[in-house]
């Protein structure tokens, strides 16, 4: 069994275990933020490019290992609809709790702009936390499930600015709606942080697939510096989670892709 696929297995076992895991007493919801009507915002100063390194420069590695069951956990909390083609619009309901025993502090500006500061020549820096839809459906081949990964949102923080990075205190939780496509995300090109098994084994759906498990999951660890003076960008980490919380109740049916309309004559 290949690397990839045992560390997707042990993700999908992780959030079956989750699912039977009962809600955190004194649950309390602090805050809710709707997204589903906005478009991310730029930050208006990007990140140089580094000049080239001399020949045989080394660099380390990125952060090891995984925490599978970290204390920040995401849930899917509803979906608009129950079937999708790929390419359409999905509004999102998610929540992310604090199932630990220490307060934790959590991303949630919807945009690199809100944690930008006013002040151009200001150094800063910030953790971003991306969340994913995951759809999967076992086969008669256990080594080979239906899986489908689309990057709902990322969300930045930073401890300069603590609107954009509440501390959760344990059994706290907020709300987040919003709205992506349904896109093979990795496939698309875009870039992401997550090191986890992100990939979709189904690239065309030329007939309905019904019974489409699905959950949320969350990454972070990832953390950005931008230097004010020379305007250059670096990147570290403090160790990786990964979180799913407990299984979506409704099942999902991914239609088959819509024909293109045709050409006006």
């Amino acid at each position: 069994m290949s690397q990839r696929l045992f560390l997707s297995l042990l993700a999908l076992l992780g959030a079956v275990v989750l699912s039977f895991s009962p809600p955190t007493a004194r649950s309390q919801r602090v805050a809710a933020y709707d997204f589903s009507t906005q478009q991310p915002k730029d930050r208006a100063r990007q990140p140089k490019p580094f000049p080239p390194f001399p020949p045989g420069t080394q660099f380390g590695g990125k952060c090891g290992g995984i925490l599978w069951n970290p204390p920040v956990q995401v849930s899917l909390l509803s979906l608009d609809k129950t079937a999708y083609a790929i390419g359409d619009d999905i509004i999102y309901t998610v929540s992310v709790t604090n199932t630990g025993t220490a307060p934790q502090h959590v991303a949630v500006a919807f945009s690199l702009a809100d944690v930008e500061p006013p002040d151009a020549s200001q150094s800063y820096g910030y953790e971003p936390m991306e969340i994913w839809l995951r759809l999967y459906k076992m086969t008669e081949s256990a080594d080979h499930p239906l899986t489908f990964h689309t990057l709902l949102l990322t969300l930045y923080g930073s401890n300069d600015r603590p609107d954009t990075w509440p501390e959760l205190k344990p059994g706290e939780w907020i709300e987040i709606r919003g709205r992506a496509k349904l896109e093979d995300t990795r496939a698309s090109g875009k870039h992401v942080l997550s090191d986890s098994e992100v990939g979709s084994s189904i690239k065309e759906v030329k007939e309905k697939i019904t019974d489409m498990k699905a959950y949320a999951y969350s990454w972070r660890g990832d953390t950005a510096y931008f230097d004010g003076r020379t305007q250059h960008e670096t990147w570290g980490c403090h160790g990786y989670e990964e979180s799913g919380g407990s299984k979506f109740a409704d099942t999902l049916t991914i239609l088959p892709s819509k024909a293109p309309n045709p050409a006006p004559r």
